[in-house]
């Protein structure tokens, strides 16, 4: 992030990072004050796991595809 902000490439913002289960439990509360998201695991290679949030809902998320998530499939992802 660092090194393409140097090179005037913008970067995503990091609204934040989950550390512990208990914090995943907290997850919609956190997601709703974001507009969309996107939830990269620490341990993912190659994009696997990631998960794009194209629009925050009061009942979930709507992913690509026009597919829509609740926000207990959010936190079990």
């Amino acid at each position: 992030k660092q090194a393409l902000n140097r090179l005037g490439i913008a970067a995503p913002k990091m609204y934040f990072t989950v550390t512990s289960y208990f914090e995943v439990k907290n997850l919609k509360n956190r997601i709703l004050k974001h507009d969309d998201f996107v939830i990269k695991p620490a341990n993912g290679f190659g994009g696997e796991g990631v998960l794009i949030g194209l629009k925050t809902l009061p009942d979930g998320v709507e992913i690509p595809g026009g597919k829509k998530l609740n926000y207990d499939q959010v936190e079990e992802h």
